[in-house]
């Protein structure tokens, strides 16, 4: 099959680029970005849910025109336009100003050959897959990870569901059991992340699980385990956090305070504040990597081993820089 092009609002084709990116989708070089691997999984993981959505809603536009004379195709187009308008995310102008290129692959082929012949209504590949990616790019960042990674997410799901292990493979391991305990969204919506049991309680991100095998072995958590996952799911699941964690004092300068407002990625959840002083119960390496960057502008009073650590970071830094 021949490479299709499929028109759209730039900002849509950027939504793209940036999935790609974050849920490291690259070519041989690792540094460009594989955009088709990426639109591979979307029309695999996303087309018969697409299809349905579109099929409701034009049925939805048919019932409500009552005995206006109006046909499949031309319900189905307006139904297009009207499901377009609503999930772009441009200025209101519309404007096709960007074009990518779908290479069919042996994986996607059948998928884009029974769109052809059975969903287009009259419509071309390329509108057809611009409705698509549309409805995609409208979703927020942790939505469309569940949508990339359907299979994983399902049999994770379905596992914890169950209360079943798991065998899983990554980018980075051959793979290993656990006891998936739960899925979780970051606070920024950015990714989701499997909490599970492997000796300690620990997280993987789901877009770099390659393969989930349920196991006929029960899973197996304690309640231990229960209250470390509990942390995570409160204050970010993103981190590790280890046994016996104890509360974390921080103190801030005013010029912190202004810092702590900006920077707000992986910013911690504080459980108290005090006037210029900060109580928290979350990860000690979400802590330190957080206020590494506020320089003399945050403090932290305790835990002692802590204030070695970024002591140590500081003091190396400045050597480096001193010669």
């Amino acid at each position: 099959m021949d490479k299709i092009k499929i028109y759209l609002p730039k900002k849509i084709a950027d939504i793209l680029d940036k999935d790609a990116e974050a849920f490291e989708f690259f070519k041989r070089d690792g540094i460009t970005v594989n955009r088709n691997a990426l639109l591979t999984k979307l029309i695999l993981n996303y087309g018969e849910a697409f299809a349905r959505e579109r099929s409701r809603l034009t049925a939805a536009i048919r019932e409500n025109l009552g005995k206006t004379e109006i046909s499949d195709g031309q319900a189905s187009a307006l139904c297009a336009r009207l499901a377009e308008t609503l999930y772009a995310r441009d200025d209101g102008e519309g404007k096709l100003d960007a074009v990518i290129s779908l290479k069919p692959t042996s994986l996607s082929e059948s998928a884009i050959e029974y769109t052809e012949n059975y969903l287009l209504d009259g419509r071309s590949l390329s509108e057809y897959f611009r409705g698509m990616i549309t409805s995609y790019a409208s979703l927020p960042q942790d939505r469309r990870e569940t949508i990339i990674f359907r299979p994983q997410y399902e049999a994770i799901r379905r596992a914890i569901t169950e209360k079943k292990k798991v065998f899983l493979t990554t980018v980075r391991d051959s793979g290993f059991e656990i006891s998936p305990y739960e899925i979780v969204g970051s606070k920024e919506e950015m990714h989701l992340y499997v909490i599970g049991m492997r000796g300690n309680c620990t997280t993987f991100r789901l877009s770099r699980i390659k393969g989930v095998k349920i196991l006929g072995a029960d899973a197996e958590i304690s309640q231990a385990q229960i209250e470390v996952a509990l942390k995570m799911i409160k204050y970010g699941p993103q981190f590790y956090y280890g046994a016996n964690e104890e509360e974390v004092c921080v103190r801030l300068t005013p010029k912190g305070m202004e810092k702590w407002k900006r920077i707000y990625v992986h910013r911690p959840i504080p459980d108290r504040v005090e006037e210029n002083l900060m109580f928290f119960n979350c990860s000690h390496v979400q802590i330190i990597q957080y206020f590494l960057r506020f320089g003399a502008d945050a403090e932290i009073l305790r835990p002692v081993y802590m204030r070695r650590e970024l002591l140590n970071f500081y003091t190396a830094a400045a050597n480096i820089y001193s010669d």
